[in-house]
């Protein structure tokens, strides 16, 4: 769930009324409130802490740029157990700006959107909607309403080079099926207003693409018939039979689009 409208504006309104603090002070347009043992409340709620390690030279990340970052994530239990590290691969995560549909956690989503290029900080999300939520993430070791700490680092800021129109097949492909496998897993959660939000995104890039070729069909099928399964599950009957003709445009012998429509 990637949160409310509070926490996706977070870089500019904030929000606070926690408990006294030792300080105060403006930082651009934000009111941020200081603790005693330097943790900044960012949203007033004890939520999301910050606490700054090393200021960083460069810009805010724009809409649309990518945020390329490491980080290291633990669990706060006693013995701070590391369950991600990207320094030891040496592989660094990427968000793009503004992508609200994503697989990376909303904490982490909304504490890049605050950082400035080169800058280090550590930030302690207390709830888990901002981690791995209910369900954690067995697969790296976070158990289910895990409070989570990150110490993250801004790498670099990207501008984005192409727009999917511009792309060629071998470029679109991956992006389109990041677009898809996130639908997926919406799906898997039930959570399927926001599953369809995926399907039309990388549709709308399909549909953008000047390129035709075996792969994009693939995904333009696959995409369209999760789209419709997931309409159904919401009883949007009608919607779920255009998305199954849209299918059948494509492949007309498609056996899921034509069972459904």
């Amino acid at each position: 769930y990637m949160g409310g409208v509070l926490e996706r504006c977070v870089a500019s309104c904030l929000v606070l009324t926690t408990t006294p603090p030792q300080t105060s002070y403006k930082h651009s347009h934000l009111h941020i409130l200081v603790f005693p043992d330097e943790w900044e409340d960012l949203l007033g709620s004890g939520a999301m802490l910050k606490k700054l390690v090393r200021e960083g030279p460069g810009q805010r990340p724009q809409n649309k740029q990518t945020i390329v970052f490491h980080v290291i994530m633990r669990l706060l239990d006693e013995a701070h157990t590391i369950v991600m590290n990207t320094y030891d691969t040496n592989k660094p995560m990427k968000f793009q700006a503004g992508d609200n549909h994503t697989d990376i956690i909303l904490g982490i989503t909304l504490a890049v959107r605050l950082m400035n290029e080169g800058e280090k900080a550590s930030y302690r999300f207390t709830q888990a909607r901002y981690g791995y939520g209910a369900e954690g993430n067995p697969a790296i070791g976070v158990p289910p309403d895990s409070p989570l700490e990150c110490d993250i680092e801004i790498v670099a800021l990207q501008d984005i080079e192409k727009e999917p129109e511009d792309m060629d097949p071998q470029e679109l492909v991956p992006v389109v099926k990041q677009k898809k496998d996130r639908g997926n897993e919406l799906y898997r959660r039930k959570q399927y207003h926001e599953a369809i939000q995926c399907y039309d995104i990388a549709l709308k890039m399909l549909s953008a693409s000047q390129h035709d070729s075996p792969e994009l069909r693939e995904l333009r099928v696959h995409c369209g018939n999760n789209k419709a399964a997931s309409l159904e599950h919401l009883d949007q009957l009608v919607e779920a039979k255009q998305a199954c003709v849209e299918v059948l445009e494509c492949d007309p012998d498609n056996f899921k689009a034509l069972l459904r429509g």
